[in-house]
């Protein structure tokens, strides 16, 4: 290959590898300087190297120089007002807010938004979200909370009304099918009384009065059967016009708009907590140059943020036991 790249581009050409071969390739010989949290390939550059010493290949490459900044912390010192973003001003509570105010804060806003992504996490019932957007939100919200439990109780009335009617069904059912097994056991008493007592025979008087006693039985049967199937049908009809009743669908319908009402809440609620606890504390991470002259013109932030950015080393690759340096101020922690 390289033969075939210099005959085609000259001698003054190189092959670089992307993403995790070309974090390893340029270690080799430069030294790089991520801030800390930067480049997602790091992690599987390690594994790539360690894999590769593993089985013989050991590459010496250099350790990542890795940049702690402390951006929010470093407002402490500035004298200047800020207006929040939305998404920002529902978790520090305020639309305004001082620089010392948020360097004091932002740590704190960080963790009880992410006890709140827990919480939303472990809520599973739409009854409990509600209750719980009263209790954190207020508002309108309680009286939603209210509403939902209202219908929530209605609704739960007429389905302990359904649930009766299912089970005077199903004791009708039961009764139907007795009936229908009485009724079979009945016909065959009677094709044995005929076989036994009239066929082929002159039959007695009280034989005949017992055949008509089987044949008014199975007639008795017969209305009962039929009866029993009348109210079947009945109760399905009751339970149906309950449950389709236009009380029952308005309640329904009610009930799921304020419950798309709390996932719309909880999903403005999470991204607002994510962006106040990932998002701020990356940003923190990584502040962009430009905001410093543009934040606080007088320069007190950046000084601040310099003068209190850590810097340690991260190894790619690790050395092996006879190799391992000493501890020194340069490899262990911070160097700067």
């Amino acid at each position: 290959m390289a033969k075939a790249l210099e005959s085609k581009f000259g001698p003054n050409c190189v092959i670089l590898g992307k993403a995790v071969t070309l974090i390893s390739m340029l270690a080799r010989e430069f030294v790089f300087v991520f801030h800390e949290g930067a480049s997602g390939y790091v992690r599987h550059t390690a594994k790539f190297l360690r894999q590769m010493a593993d089985r013989g290949i050991d590459l010496k490459v250099h350790p990542i120089l890795r940049v702690r900044y402390s951006a929010w912390d470093a407002l402490a010192d500035c004298r200047l007002w800020f207006r929040l973003p939305d998404e920002l001003q529902g978790p520090f509570g305020t639309g305004d807010l001082c620089a010392p105010s948020l360097a004091s804060r932002w740590r704190q806003v960080k963790s009880e938004q992410t006890q709140l992504m827990a919480t939303f996490a472990e809520i599973r019932r739409p009854l409990d979200l509600i209750r719980f957007l009263d209790e954190r939100v207020g508002g309108a919200w309680n009286t939603l909370a209210q509403e939902y439990e209202a219908i929530h109780e209605r609704l739960a009335t007429i389905s302990a009304e359904v649930s009766q009617e299912r089970e005077r069904r199903k004791e009708t059912l039961a009764e139907l099918k007795r009936l229908r097994t009485l009724r079979a056991q009945t016909e065959v008493q009677k094709g044995e009384h005929f076989r036994s007592h009239i066929f082929r025979r002159e039959p007695e008087p009280e034989r005949l009065e017992e055949r008509r006693g089987f044949e008014g039985a199975l007639k008795d049967l017969a209305r009962d059967i039929e009866q029993a199937r009348i109210d079947v049908r009945a109760s399905l009809q009751r339970q149906r016009g309950v449950v389709r009743s236009d009380e029952v669908l308005q309640l329904h319908d009610r009930r799921r708009s304020i419950e798309i009402e709390a996932e719309v809440k909880r999903i403005r609620m999470l991204r607002q907590a994510v962006i106040a606890s990932r998002g701020l504390e990356s940003a923190g991470r990584r502040p962009s140059a430009w905001w410093f002259p543009v934040v606080c013109p007088s320069g007190t932030w950046f000084e601040k943020t310099w003068s209190t950015a850590e810097l340690y080393w991260e190894p790619l690759s690790a050395p092996s036991a006879s190799e391992k340096p000493k501890p020194t101020a340069s490899t262990q922690g911070v160097v700067g």
